[in-house]
């Protein structure tokens, strides 16, 4: 008995020993640094009707990339916003940046989203409702380029080369200014539309900001100049012809360019504009006026100097104040303005181009010279307009110009009466 009960003793000994000291496990085997080997070519690069410095022909030094990351099905998504940046550093080579776990690990597949802002590049990226990942800068209302890249994961290793492209539908317009400063000008025409990169879905898919068409456009600094970009209206409908306005931030003084009978915007290109200190940009408001003449065989005709914008307008897209014929007639009293006679309207309608065009979405025409013009606008919703002249057609109707967009431009009469916009001459000729 006393040895059954000697041996259980030992037994529950060894038994507590076990039990004070596990089996040692052996120590975690670390999950191997996924290494990055990707690069990015310039694809639209140079295109056919670019201007040398309108157009980023190749990686600069400080461009950087932003790299979003989807796995295949089956596999944990990457949460937002995590995610890789890629910095140009010259010579074709890249520095690789993580925010984030990634949580990508060998063997995986998946697709990446590659995206590049031209003047975002301190760009920060933060978290949206549904797990978007969202780009925190105000720099990104302009061109882009985007392309997306399958990959898998072969020993440890990410590679590839992301064909980055300029999204079909944008253009470009670079004004030369050597003292050029982000956001001092913006600029609008109504056949291009400010497009704003807002953040990239865990898809994968692009979420943009579209402004409407002719909203101003920011002009970002770059290579002694502004650049200026958006997406071209599909639906514009006054084929090669574009009216330009340009204002300054700072004091709102605007000027304005009016090009005619060219060829349409095409898709991925560059315009040069008039560069900013070209007197071929009208300065335009209230005060302001031009003088439109046109020379033949050799002999200039004057055809007035006019104000560039309808009395009680400050800018040419507004029709201003409506008045009778006798209140227009009383406004030249002890001013520089003169109301036109009708043959002094006459000559402009006749004698000179007309363009019908839009200017801050409102219709209108342009009368030009060649060199000089005048905006004329319409009515938004009815699109037709009657313009005062100076000359009684009887003791109760008047003469005035009537336009139609893209339609009718004729001298006619109403009761003195009614209420139109009018535009004046200056008397110091």
């Amino acid at each position: 008995m006393k040895k059954f009960l000697s041996c259980l003793l030992v037994a529950s000994a060894l038994l507590a020993c076990r039990k004070e000291s596990p089996t040692p496990q052996p120590d975690p085997v670390p999950i191997p640094e996924i290494v990055f080997q990707l690069g990015a070519s310039f694809s639209d690069r140079k295109p056919a009707a670019a201007v040398s410095k309108a157009v980023q022909e190749d990686w600069e030094e400080g461009n950087v990339i932003f790299v979003f990351f989807k796995q295949d099905n089956g596999l944990p998504q990457v949460s937002s916003p995590a995610h890789l940046e890629m910095q140009y550093l010259g010579d074709k080579k890249w520095s690789y940046n993580f925010y984030g776990e990634l949580g990508i690990v060998n063997g995986n597949t998946g697709t990446m989203r590659a995206v590049y802002l031209p003047f975002g590049s301190d760009a920060s990226i933060g978290e949206g409702d549904n797990d978007e990942y969202v780009f925190e800068t105000e720099n990104n209302t302009s061109f882009f380029l985007t392309a997306t890249l399958p990959y898998t994961v072969t020993n440890n290793t990410v590679r590839g080369n992301f064909e980055m492209k300029v999204p079909a539908g944008y253009v470009q317009f670079y004004v030369a200014d050597e003292d050029a400063e982000d956001g001092a000008y913006v600029l609008s025409t109504d056949a291009v539309t400010p497009v704003k990169v807002v953040s990239v879905s865990p898809d994968g898919s692009l979420n943009l900001e579209e402004k409407r068409p002719g909203d101003n456009m920011p002009g970002y600094e770059y290579k002694g100049g502004y650049l200026f970009s958006g997406a071209i209206v599909s639906d514009y409908g006054y084929g090669g012809n574009y009216y330009f306005a340009k204002t300054e931030v700072s004091d709102g003084t605007r000027s304005d360019f009016f090009i005619g009978d060219k060829s349409a915007f095409q898709s991925r290109k560059s315009y040069n504009l008039p560069a900013n200190s070209s007197n071929k940009w009208q300065p335009v408001g209230q005060e302001e006026t031009v003088t439109l003449s046109k020379t033949a065989s050799g002999t200039t005709t004057n055809y007035g100097t006019w104000y560039t914008c309808n009395y009680g307008a400050d800018s040419p897209d507004e029709t201003g104040t409506r008045m009778d014929f006798p209140a227009a007639l009383d406004l030249v009293d002890d001013t520089d303005m003169i109301l036109p006679s009708y043959e002094q309207m006459n000559d402009l309608r006749t004698k000179l181009t007309w363009t019908p065009i839009s200017v801050y979405r409102t219709p209108g025409w342009v009368v030009s010279d060649g060199s000089g013009f005048l905006f004329f606008p319409l009515d938004g919703t009815t699109r037709n307009e009657w313009y005062w002249t100076s000359t009684p057609a009887t003791t109760e109707r008047a003469w005035h110009l009537y336009l139609v967009d893209k339609g009718d431009r004729v001298m006619g009469e109403s009761p003195t009466s009614m209420t139109y916009p009018a535009r004046y001459m200056s008397s110091t000729q």
